[in-house]
């Protein structure tokens, strides 16, 4: 029972700050017929970003999340490469500092 209480929490939590800010700003896009959504997308948007903010500059993301986090409109600053060269010209890959070595990740 409790599950199912924490998870209608979540689901009635943001709409009863929408009812709030309704009563605060009576006027806020008045002539939308969809309110309720713009307000919902704002607030996840407002809550999330700080998150994204923190994981943008611990700098180890894989190129599908900073291709998505671009799309929101936050700037990535470019991760160094880890490939190296040999001195014939070519590449080879390197094990991942990140992960641990018992798992043997190789990076591109």
């Amino acid at each position: 029972m409790y599950k199912i209480n924490k998870v209608l929490d979540f689901e009635t939590i943001p709409v009863n700050a929408f009812v709030f800010w309704m009563l605060k700003y009576p006027n806020w896009q008045q002539k939308k017929n969809n309110r309720r959504r713009l307000y919902l997308l704002s607030l996840g948007e407002k809550m999330v970003t700080p998150h994204i903010r923190r994981k943008v500059d611990s700098g180890n993301i894989d190129r599908h999340t900073r291709r998505a986090i671009r799309a929101m409109g936050v700037t990535c600053k470019q991760t160094a490469s880890l490939t190296t060269v040999k001195k014939g010209g070519r590449r080879w890959r390197e094990r991942c500092s990140i992960c641990p070595t018992a798992k043997g990740r190789k990076t591109d």
